[in-house]
C-alpha cells in the first residue's frame, strides 16, 4: 500500500516536474520569440533609420546643432558625400565652376586699388597660397558644408599677414547673445606649439576668426548645409533600389514541395510510415527516375519581382530638385544642345549665388582690414569682385551699349557698366574716333553723277559710297 502511494506520488511529482520543464520551455521559446521579434525590429529600424537622421524633426537637435556645435552635421555630410555618387557629382558640378573664375578690384582711386591688390596678393604668397588656390578651396567649403572658417594672422602692430583656412569641425560657440549672434567660438583641437600640444583656444568672432556663411537663417549661428535635404531621399532612393536587386536576383530561388500520399485531386491515400520515410530519402539524395506505387504531388513555388517603378520616379524628381541639376548633368540620360547649355546657365547661377555671398564677406573682413592697415579708414570703399560669366557679361555690355547708341548715357558710364576704366580711356584710339573722322565720308552724298571719285563700281559710276568703301 506504501509502495502504491509512493509510486503515486512520484508518478505526479514527476509529471509536475515534467509539466515545469515544459512550461519553462514554453516560456523561453515565446522569450526567443520576442528576442527575435525585437532584433527584427531594430534591423528594420536601422534599415530606416536614415530617414530622419538629418532633416532634425526635433527643434531642440536642430536648435544645438545650428547654435552651438555642427560637428555631427559635418560628419553626416562628409560620410553620405563619400556614399553617395550623385551627392559627389553635384557638389564637383558647383565646384569646378570656380577653377575660370577671376576677380579684380575696384575703387574711386585707382593708386589706392592698385596698392591693396598688391598687399592682398603679398599676404595670400605669404600664407603659402596664390589667389586662385585660396579662393579655389575657401569656395569648396562653402559649398561642401556653407561654412568657411578663415584666421587671420597678425604682428605686434595688429597688421594683417598670412591668412588661413581652418578645418569646419571643432568649433563651438562660447559667448553668444540670443541664437542668432556669435561674439566667440572655441576650438577644440588647437595646436599652437606642435601636435603634441593639443588644447583649447578661444577666438573672437570677426576679430580673431572670420566665419563665412551661406543660407543662413536670421535665427541661427551656423549655416544649414543645403544638401541636408537632399541626403535622406537619395538613401531612400538607394534602399529601395537595392532591395529590388535583391528581390530581382530572388528569382533564380525556387522551391519545390513533394506531397507523398497526396493526389493531384487533393485526395489523402493512406501511406505506411517506412514508405514514407524510404521516399523521402530517395527524393532527398538522388537526382534519379524513382518507381513508386505511392501518390506524390508536386508544388514548384517561384518568388515574383515587383518593382517600385513609380516611387522610384517620384524620388529621382525630388533628388534632381533637392541636388539643383538635371539627368543630363548627372549622367542620366543624353541631352541636347540647348537643355546642356540651359542647364549649365542654372548651375552658373547658383555658383553666382556663392560667389556673391563670398565675395561680400571678403570684403567686410580681409578687404576693410587691409585698407584699415594701409589708409586708416574705409573711405576709398575699395572692393573686391569676381568676375561674372562670359554671357551674363555679354548681355551687359550689349545693354550698355544699346544705352550708349540711343543717346541716354555717355561713353564713360557705358565703359563703368562694363566694368572698365574711364579715367586712361582715350578715344582716339578707339573706332569712336575714327567713325567721327570719316562721317562726312560716310554719309554718301554725291556731288556730280558724272564725279570719278564716286565711280568705285562698275556701271553709270552713281553709286554712293558705302561705310564699307
Amino acid at each position: 500500500m506504501v509502495n502504491i502511494i509512493f509510486e503515486g506520488l512520484k508518478d505526479l511529482l514527476n509529471i509536475n516536474i515534467f509539466n515545469s520543464k515544459k512550461r519553462k520551455e514554453l516560456d523561453t521559446n515565446e522569450n526567443e520569440t520576442e528576442i527575435e521579434k525585437r532584433d527584427y525590429g531594430k534591423i528594420y529600424k536601422k534599415e530606416y533609420e536614415f530617414y530622419d537622421n538629418l532633416s532634425f524633426s526635433n527643434s531642440q537637435k536642430r536648435q544645438d546643432s545650428m547654435t552651438r556645435n555642427m560637428d555631427i552635421v559635418l560628419d553626416k555630410i562628409k560620410e553620405e558625400t563619400f556614399k553617395l555618387p550623385l551627392l559627389a557629382r553635384s557638389i564637383l558640378n558647383i565646384t569646378s565652376k570656380s577653377s575660370d573664375k577671376f576677380f579684380y578690384f575696384t575703387g574711386d582711386d585707382d593708386k589706392k586699388v592698385i596698392r591693396v591688390a598688391k598687399e592682398f596678393n603679398k599676404i595670400l604668397k605669404s600664407s603659402n597660397y596664390n589667389p586662385n588656390l585660396f579662393l579655389k578651396e575657401a569656395f569648396q567649403n562653402l559649398v561642401k558644408y556653407s561654412n568657411v572658417f578663415i584666421m587671420p594672422v597678425k604682428d605686434e602692430k595688429n597688421k594683417l599677414i598670412r591668412l588661413r583656412i581652418m578645418p569646419n569641425k571643432g568649433w563651438t560657440v562660447n559667448k553668444k547673445i540670443g541664437t542668432f549672434l556669435c561674439e566667440e567660438f572655441v576650438f577644440q583641437d588647437y595646436c599652437e606649439d606642435g601636435y603634441n600640444n593639443t588644447k583649447q583656444k578661444i577666438f573672437k568672432n570677426k576679430i580673431d576668426i572670420f566665419h563665412y556663411t551661406f543660407n543662413r537663417e536670421s535665427d541661427e549661428i551656423f549655416a544649414m548645409p543645403i544638401w541636408c535635404s537632399v541626403i535622406p531621399v537619395i538613401k531612400k532612393y538607394n534602399f529601395l533600389t537595392n532591395n529590388a536587386l535583391q528581390s530581382y536576383a530572388d528569382q533564380a530561388i525556387t522551391r519545390i514541395i513533394y506531397e507523398v500520399g497526396i493526389t493531384k485531386s487533393g485526395t489523402i491515400k493512406p501511406t505506411r510510415q517506412d514508405q514514407f520515410d524510404s521516399t523521402k530519402r530517395l527524393l532527398r539524395e538522388t537526382d534519379d527516375d524513382l518507381i513508386i506505387d505511392l501518390p506524390v504531388n508536386v508544388n514548384k513555388v517561384d518568388k515574383n519581382f515587383n518593382s517600385p517603378d513609380k516611387l522610384l520616379e517620384v524620388l529621382e524628381t525630388q533628388i534632381y530638385a533637392g541636388l539643383y541639376t538635371s539627368k543630363g548633368q548627372l549622367g542620366s540620360t543624353s541631352s541636347g544642345r540647348q537643355d546642356a547649355e540651359t542647364q549649365d546657365e542654372n548651375t552658373l547661377n547658383i555658383t553666382n549665388g556663392f560667389f556673391k555671398e563670398m565675395e561680400f564677406q571678403i570684403n567686410r573682413t580681409i578687404i576693410d582690414e587691409i585698407c584699415m592697415n594701409l589708409f586708416g579708414s574705409l573711405d576709398d570703399e575699395i572692393e573686391m569682385k569676381f568676375s561674372e560669366g562670359f554671357n551674363l557679361e555679354e548681355r551687359k555690355e550689349k545693354h550698355a551699349v544699346f544705352l550708349f547708341q540711343g543717346g541716354i548715357i555717355t561713353i564713360d558710364e557705358a565703359r563703368k557698366m562694363c566694368n572698365k576704366q574711364t579715367k586712361k580711356f582715350e578715344i582716339k584710339n578707339t573706332f569712336q574716333n575714327l567713325y567721327s573722322k570719316t562721317n562726312s565720308e560716310m554719309s554718301g552724298t554725291v556731288e556730280n553723277v558724272n564725279n570719278p571719285k564716286n565711280q568705285y563700281t562698275s556701271g553709270t559710276g552713281t553709286t554712293k559710297k558705302t561705310k564699307k568703301n
